[in-house]
Order: structure tokens, then C-alpha cells, then sequence
């Protein structure tokens, strides 16, 4: 079977980006983007994975629109954890705005997570999964 890590993002595009993200939501396919940065991201393996991989278990689901450039979707990579760490990497190139970014292992992405922030365009991590083990009380 394998571990999955699953990902979990909600937040706008660029728009200067919205175009080529819609291609990709719709085909998974970064290697096919006229972008530099999305190509060198699809060398990474299962780079494709993102945004429409699946685990049998558990919900996956991409909803894009292009015109606002909103962008909801939660997916799981098989081993999967060097190709959502480098899309985390690349979120501040292509999003301006991040209301949810959370990344876990087998598993609901919505329970065990590392949870993350965009502050003055960098990725921040605000809560981890050690962070929520030690912790006494509800979550």
C-alpha cells in the first residue's frame, strides 16, 4: 500500500498565472506549462500527482476558478512527501493569498497535519504535528 501524504490548499492564484493553472488542475501536467519554474517542479517525481491524487480512503478534490482565481483542492501522493514539500515551496511564486495550507500523513490531511502560513509572501509553518501530540486539550 505504501504511505500517503496528503496535501490540502485553499487560496488564490496570481492572475498572471490563472491560465496555466487551469490547464493544470483540469490535467495534472506542470512538465506542459510555458512557466520555467512549473516545469523545473515537474521534474520532481509524482509532481503530476498534484492536484488530482487519490487515496482509496479518503476524499480528494480539485475546484478551480479561473476568473477569481480561487483554488480549493486536497490530494494524496504515495510517498509523496519530497513532492509536497517542493509544492509548498512554490506556492509563493504563483498564489497571492493562502487561507488554508495543511500537509499530513495517511490518513483525514484535516486531523494530523503540519499547518502552514503565507506571511509577506514566505511559507511559514504555525502549527505542527509534534506541536498538537503535546498538547492538552482539544484541538
Amino acid at each position: 500500500m505504501g504511505l500517503y501524504v496528503g496535501l490540502r490548499v485553499k487560496g488564490v492564484v496570481k492572475k498572471e498565472f490563472r491560465d496555466e493553472i487551469k490547464k493544470i488542475e483540469e490535467y495534472g501536467e506542470w512538465k506542459k506549462s510555458k512557466d520555467i519554474k512549473f516545469k523545473e517542479f515537474s521534474k520532481i517525481e509524482r509532481a503530476n500527482f498534484i492536484p488530482n491524487g487519490a487515496y482509496a480512503d479518503c476524499e480528494s478534490y480539485s475546484k478551480y476558478n479561473k476568473d477569481t482565481g480561487e483554488w480549493d483542492f486536497k490530494c494524496y501522493i504515495n510517498y509523496g512527501l519530497e513532492t509536497i514539500n517542493a509544492f509548498i515551496k512554490l506556492i509563493p511564486y504563483f498564489m497571492e493569498k493562502i487561507e488554508i495550507l495543511k500537509s499530513g500523513f495517511t490518513g483525514d490531511v484535516d486531523n494530523v497535519v503540519d499547518e502552514y502560513n503565507m506571511i509577506d509572501g514566505r511559507i511559514c509553518l504555525s502549527k505542527s504535528y509534534e506541536e498538537r501530540e503535546n498538547f492538552e486539550g482539544n484541538i
